[in-house]
């Protein structure tokens, strides 16, 4: 099942995909203020969304006549892993890691699908980091047993995009992975039981990045260093997580600033990124002057 939040004609509406040229407009049948994570977690909702085609409560709606919103408005927390993917680590000067690296996006740099990424004023060093990216469905912190992929809501893509002159300049990363507008999330939200895993957390989903259509990243998740799992189980023992909260499980090889000569977005450069059974995530590139 895959969700949306979108406006149209400045009203905002919840949408269940139904091709990649339309989607059920869904809103009527939910009540105000219900969230992606909820219809996803509650099996009453669940029910409901998945009778959507015979219920003429819902209506077709082309995907051209909307404006994409992020499946989640409002998280609490981001959480991003670096260095996660083995192909990546070994094109990047450091070593493998022996535990998950962590870093903190803040909401004030999502944006959503066909929205642009915004390069800083004065910076010209703007990486694209395709990702997949799992979104928290209820409240964990300290579980215990093998429950904990039934934390998950969904998942999506994530375009970890990273002001590399900003990041690098210490030794942590926070000021190049917060500037505003350089997250790009969405465009659906897919319900976990179609993020198939092994019982030891490993998924194989396809990941590409294109950049005006040249593909530049490819790979399976398979290639993760810390599964879902692995990454569920450590931030579980330390730090509460909530639904609505967003978890990057890294990106891998290809990116911009290990290239010879490094390779970064410019104004009018689009970025795509493709994730098996959750669609392609399509950001245009621009300047800014703020």
């Amino acid at each position: 099942m895959k969700l949306c939040q979108f406006t149209r004609d400045g009203i905002p509406g919840t949408g269940l995909y139904h091709n990649e040229h339309s989607l059920w407009d869904v809103s009527s049948m939910l009540p105000p203020g219900i969230s992606l994570v909820d219809c996803l977690m509650e099996s009453y909702w669940r029910q409901q969304l998945e009778h959507i085609v015979t219920s003429e409560a819902a209506k077709l709606i082309a995907l051209s006549d909307i404006r994409w919103m992020l499946p989640c408005a409002h998280p609490g927390k981001i959480i991003g892993l670096g260095l996660n993917y083995h192909r990546h680590v070994h094109e990047t000067p450091y070593q493998p890691p022996k535990y998950p690296v962590y870093f903190l996006r803040l909401p004030h740099t999502l944006v959503a699908h066909s929205e642009p990424l915004k390069i800083p004023a004065g910076e010209n060093t703007l990486d694209f980091e395709g990702e997949l990216a799992i979104v928290i469905g209820r409240h964990l912190y300290q579980e215990t047993g093998d429950g904990l992929v039934t934390a998950i809501a969904g998942y999506s893509i994530f375009n970890d995009a990273s002001v590399r002159s900003l990041q690098f300049r210490g030794p942590e990363w926070t000021l190049g992975k917060n500037c505003r507008a350089t997250g790009a999330f969405g465009p659906w939200l897919v319900s976990r039981d179609e993020l198939v895993m092994s019982e030891h957390g490993i998924c194989a989903l396809n990941l590409t990045t294109r950049v005006n259509g040249v593909i530049l990243q490819q790979a399976s998740t398979e290639d993760l260093i810390f599964s879902i799992l692995d990454i569920l189980r450590d931030l579980n023992q330390f730090i509460p997580l909530d639904p609505g909260d967003i978890i990057l499980t890294g990106t891998p090889e290809g990116v911009g600033f290990t290239r010879i000569p490094p390779l970064y977005l410019k104004p009018g450069d689009v970025v795509e990124i493709s994730l098996q059974n959750a669609g392609t995530l399509v950001n245009p590139v621009e300047g800014t002057n703020l």
